[in-house]
């Protein structure tokens, strides 16, 4: 059979992918190297402002979600767990990154590509299990020439890939695929393109979020079906298609009780799945691994023996905060510790750690506090030869402020004059006030950046630079707060309702995969996180409870 007659089935069987329109998926936009410049990447801007506040929790629309190319991954490994140590993988390229994050709705799309890469990843699935001892050791039916096998094929995986029960026309349509196919060759065949359909569907590339209700006419409200909310929980905080717990609470009605939500949500994010989905939002919102493939010239090899050493750190940081100390943001940007290994601690100047692995070391005093602190975040946004205050301003006027910059204008130089015996924050001064034009936008964020600046590019303490006191005093304008060094600027973050405004937005539009390019959508978990009632794991799993997450309004 060709590959041309299984799209053509494919397309009349269970809705072929490569119709759903969309540009192609192609590499991710956010680069993983600052080039040598005081002049940051163009900005990622959010569909919708994170900071918007509403006196309560908006619904937004009805919602075809496709799974990420993680989410993809990690549910054919379940669906299919004979083929670990032997399956190499989807073979999708990495998600876009347009919008903040790469699990956004409005990114996940399916082109020619796409498609093309869905199928072939369904065919490498497929070809590993219908192998004889394979199939023979799932489905002992295959070679008993039992009349039901194909159904029983059908039952077995597509429930699994679904996440639900087959409707009977389905059912019907996938075993008179493996009919029609078999009766060319044989039950193998039969079975490999019944699996490549089943796993190319729609049904399974996207999550459901439609429900059901009176129609699709402005206005209408649809309630998402119990199976909807068994994938939108297990997807949403543990990264991975729903397990049988949640499928048995689909079943009994279970998880209409908000509570209910809200415990599953919690366990959820307790597995392994949920501790990466927590890390992939810190990820990819301070963009932390950038790190990883930098170079400083002055520090050389001493640098790129720590740097991969840095990443690790942060994400220890990270667990450590949130799982183990339940924190909340004031101890993210506040905690006087960090989990270093000998050698990385040896590279801060700290004292080493006993033992050879990553340990929890509290910091030298006046050696930074919390997450800005982390070597990850100071050498990563970086140059290449000497601090950035500009860089690491953005990323708390962007990060923590949610504050949209706009674009240097076309042909302007972003290269800093010779150091002539002068502090980076003196030439940055120069640069970036002698013009107007420039001033006006720089004056928003180079003022908080040069809280940093007794951290070099590569994120070691310093006192003094080419032989001058550093000068380490900002103010941030957006709040009129001032503050001399890191310490001091990482406590009024954490002591601003507009940081906490932004990144409760943030990690709202992130779980709820952009939610639709609706705003307000998570009100009453965020002012629980505002009156510091919760921690960042509570106030993840209390969005389990807003009506976002039961409900959809048609627009």
């Amino acid at each position: 059979m060709t590959r041309v007659l299984l799209i053509a089935l494919c397309g009349a069987l269970a809705g072929c992918l490569g119709q759903i329109g969309g540009p192609a998926a192609g590499p991710d936009g956010v680069p993983t190297d600052r080039p040598p410049t005081d002049e940051p990447d163009p900005p990622v801007v959010p569909p919708v402002d994170p900071t918007a506040r509403c006196e309560t929790s908006e619904v937004g629309p009805p919602l075809l979600r496709r799974l990420t190319r993680g989410e993809i991954d990690r549910t054919l490994r379940t669906v299919f767990p004979e083929i670990a140590g032997e399956w190499s993988g989807v073979r999708l390229g990495p998600d876009l990154n347009q919008t903040g994050f790469t699990n956004n709705a409005t990114a996940l799309v399916v082109g020619n590509q796409t498609a093309r890469d869905l199928l072939e990843t369904a065919e490498d699935v497929a070809t590993l299990m219908t192998r004889p001892a394979t199939l023979s050791a799932t489905l002992p039916c295959a070679s008993s020439g039992d009349a039901g096998c194909a159904g029983q094929l059908v039952d077995r995986y597509g429930a699994r890939l679904f996440r639900r029960p087959l409707t009977s026309d389905e059912r019907s349509r996938y075993v008179a695929l493996h009919q029609r196919v078999s009766g060319e060759s044989d039950f193998a065949t039969g079975a490999k393109w019944t699996l490549v359909a089943m796993i190319q569907s729609p049904h399974a590339v996207y999550r459901s979020e439609i429900g059901g209700g009176a129609g699709f006419a402005a206005g209408d409200t649809r309630e998402l079906d119990a199976y909807e909310l068994a994938s939108q929980l297990s997807y949403t905080f543990g990264g991975s298609p729903p397990d049988d717990a949640l499928l048995a609470m689909a079943r009994s009605g279970g998880l209409v009780d908000p509570a209910v939500r809200i415990a599953e949500a919690r366990r959820l994010l307790e597995t392994p799945g949920g501790h990466a989905v927590v890390q992939q939002f810190f990820r990819e919102h301070f963009r932390y691994e950038n790190v990883a493939s930098q170079t400083k010239e002055h520090v050389g090899e001493a640098f790129a023996q720590v740097r991969g050493a840095m990443v690790d750190e942060t994400s220890r940081f990270v667990d450590e905060v949130l799982y183990e100390r339940d924190g909340d943001l004031t101890e993210l940007l506040t905690a006087d510790y960090t989990i270093a290994d000998p050698p990385l601690a040896a590279f801060y100047g700290f004292a080493a750690p006993a033992g050879a692995t990553p340990s929890l070391i509290t910091r030298p005093e006046g050696r930074g506090i919390g997450l800005l602190a982390q070597g990850s975040i100071l050498a990563g946004t970086s140059n290449v030869t000497h601090s950035s205050p500009t860089n690491r301003g953005l990323l708390v006027f962007e990060r923590l402020l949610c504050q949209v910059r706009r674009p240097p204008p076309p042909g302007v130089s972003t290269q800093l004059e010779p150091a002539e015996g002068r502090t980076t924050r003196e030439r940055i001064e120069t640069v970036h006030t002698r013009d107007a034009f420039c001033a006006s936008c720089h004056s928003q964020f180079d003022p908080i950046g040069f809280g940093f600046e007794h951290y070099d590019e590569a994120g070691r303490y310093r006192e003094l630079e080419a032989g001058i006191a550093v000068d380490a005093s900002g103010s941030i304008p957006q709040t009129g707060a001032m503050f001399v060094g890191q310490e001091e600027l990482a406590r009024a973050l954490a002591a601003s309702e507009d940081v906490a405004v932004c990144v409760s937005g943030q990690m709202t539009l992130y779980a709820y995969g952009g939610g639709g390019q609706v705003e307000c959508l998570g009100e009453g978990a965020r002012q629980a996180l505002l009156d510091g009632e919760v921690g960042i794991l509570e106030f993840l799993a209390a969005l389990a409870a807003e009506p976002h997450f039961t409900s959809r309004r048609v627009r």
